[in-house]
């Protein structure tokens, strides 16, 4: 069997799906999960594909994005259908899902810091519509499912693994998490069926919590309008995927910062 290596940070999401999938797979996986900070070394050594996370190497080969490697690992291991029509239609309702992620992302990246903005207004202009709008797609899925899985297998695809895994972080993040349901009774079935998989109790049991983007330490980087100084502090954040207040202040503004400053300049 091939050695399988799992690159990602200490956190759930993006890398959820892919342990989870492994774990139900029976299958061993070297779950290494770097720290923010140490992301600046791995990026540095241009160790991944696409200079992110997550990174799924196999006897050394490295693939990246986390459908991709969902894709692979199902297809491997037996998960992914039993035919290519019924693989092709787990594709597409992951690939769905993946889509609604895509459109809440002004909420998001303003919910846990990477951006200053409304969260509130962003929630209930994206997110609530995007909800809205793709989630009625799964239930009808599920409408037409006879084994309660959502691309109707006889055993669960990646696309559950992908999807359940997405809702179980939604649960995490959504200020109205207790009405997430809401309309919906066979995806909150198909998302309590999933977690009660005999093969993910060990898993589940055992997992680290992880990193807590919404309580991370609060960063906050004071510069010019200017790339300059300050750019590569930008950059090495969004690199990380830290949250980053980044407060740029007019040059007519400077005296009044000098005396709060360490050394009374800016970087």
């Amino acid at each position: 069997m091939p050695h399988y290596k799992l690159t990602y940070f200490h956190l759930r999401a993006r890398g959820e799906p892919i342990r989870m999938m492994f774990a139900i797979a029976g299958v061993p996986l070297e779950d290494h999960r770097v720290e923010f900070q140490d992301w600046k070394d791995v990026s540095k050594s241009a160790s991944t594909p696409f200079s992110a996370l997550p990174m799924l190497e196999v006897d050394g080969v490295k693939i990246a994005q986390t459908l991709a490697i969902l894709r692979y690992i199902s297809r491997e291991t037996g998960y992914a259908g039993p035919d290519n029509l019924s693989a092709a239609l787990a594709d597409s309702l992951a690939d769905q899902y993946a889509d609604f992620t895509m459109a809440f992302v002004p909420w998001h990246i303003v919910n846990v810091g990477f951006v200053p903005g409304d969260k509130d207004a962003l929630y209930e202009s994206t997110y609530i519509p995007a909800r809205a709008k793709h989630f009625p797609f799964f239930e009808e899925a599920l409408k037409k499912s006879t084994t309660g899985w959502i691309a109707n297998t006889p055993e669960l695809t990646h696309a559950d693994v992908f999807i359940a895994s997405g809702i179980e972080w939604l649960t995490r993040v959504d200020p109205n998490a207790d009405k997430l349901f809401e309309g919906f009774p066979l995806l909150e079935a198909h998302y309590k069926k999933f977690f009660a998989h005999p093969k993910l109790e060990k898993y589940l049991e055992e997992r680290p919590e992880g990193t807590n983007l919404l309580t991370m330490p609060h960063y906050k980087l004071t510069y010019f309008p200017l790339r300059a100084r300050g750019e590569p502090i930008r950059m090495m954040f969004a690199i990380a995927g830290v949250p980053l207040e980044d407060h740029r202040i007019e040059f007519q503004e400077w005296a009044e910062y000098i005396s709060s400053l360490v050394y009374s300049f800016v970087l």
